[in-house]
């Protein structure tokens, strides 16, 4: 597996300061949205991250970013991403069902990496928790709700956000406050319709700090 995956999650606007503050949230497994994922493992036992490994995806948009109304954050790549034994590993895609149990009779995780091959272009890159002590250093207990630590490098708004919103100000808001206590800043840009084709690409005018000081004005 190539070490140079970026890896990215999108999200509704109102997740951010949450995701900035604490990580990526870690979904019960019952939440997730393909019924065969959750065939031979204990429900009771995990929590899952979903991330992609693509940044600018109509079906993921459409899916998980609220219709282009949310966001979609980068976050930086853990150094030993690619190897055996970490924690964030590729979804393998198959027609065919995981039945496979260990020694004890008790189904392994493995299901938890394999989909059906229909849902390929998600380009899915997950991580499992299952309350390990050799994982603890990857997350983040907050009360009862488990969070994937990360760091953002950059967050990239929908070109259907709707700039006059309430949540939309608050994100500007948890992102100037990261950045002006962090050395290493959050990059912010939006998306906007391409005039020429059928693609999403990055208004080079976007400015968050002026988007930011025109909403406090009103």
């Amino acid at each position: 597996m190539a070490n140079k995956d970026s890896l990215y999650k999108y999200t509704k606007l109102e997740f951010l300061e949450s995701t900035i503050k604490n990580g990526i949230y870690a979904s019960d497994i019952t939440n997730l949205n393909d019924t065969y994922e959750l065939r031979n493992v204990d429900k009771n036992k995990f929590n899952v991250v979903c991330l992609t490994r693509s940044n600018n995806q109509k079906l993921m948009w459409s899916h998980y970013g609220n219709g282009h109304r949310g966001c979609c954050v980068q976050i930086e790549q853990l150094e030993e991403y690619g190897q055996k034994d970490c924690i964030l590993k590729r979804i393998t895609y198959s027609s065919n069902v995981n039945n496979k149990k260990n020694k004890s009779n008790d189904i392994l995780q493995s299901p938890l990496y394999i989909k059906d091959k229909k849902w390929y272009k998600e380009l899915e890159v997950r991580a499992v928790y299952d309350g390990q002590e050799k994982y603890e250093k990857y997350w983040n207990k907050v009360g009862d709700d488990i969070y994937f630590k990360a760091k953002i490098i950059q967050v990239s708004f929908g070109c259907l956000a709707d700039t006059d919103e309430k949540k939309y100000l608050a994100a500007l808001k948890a992102i100037k406050e990261y950045n002006d206590k962090s050395r290493k800043k959050i990059k912010v840009k939006k998306f906007k319709m391409s005039d020429d084709s059928f693609k999403f690409v990055y208004d080079k005018n976007y400015d968050y700090e002026k988007e930011l000081e025109r909403l406090e004005k009103k």
